[in-house]
């Protein structure tokens, strides 16, 4: 794995040291800045993604109109077996 060096200074390093958590690192910190855009980033990726092949499948946003309607707060009622003869 490649590793890269970035230089940070003057007011972003001043900003950054108030309010990085005590026990981080600020190479850690950085990383974690990162890691979580990158996953935003995909996030909102996949949403459009998504809202573009709802838009192409109505039967499938009717669906998912269903599902959100559902009552889940309560367990399904249990269906009794019947015995064979």
């Amino acid at each position: 794995m490649q590793a890269t060096t970035i230089k940070i200074e003057g007011n972003i390093l001043h900003e950054l040291k108030t309010i990085i958590p005590k026990e981080k690192t600020l190479t850690a910190f950085v990383r974690e800045v990162l890691e979580k855009e990158i996953r935003r980033k995909k996030m909102a990726h996949a949403a459009g993604v998504y809202a573009q092949f709802l838009k192409n499948n109505p039967e499938e946003e009717g669906w998912l109109k269903n599902w959100e309607a559902s009552e889940l707060s309560t367990p399904p009622k249990k269906v009794r077996k019947r015995k064979s003869p």
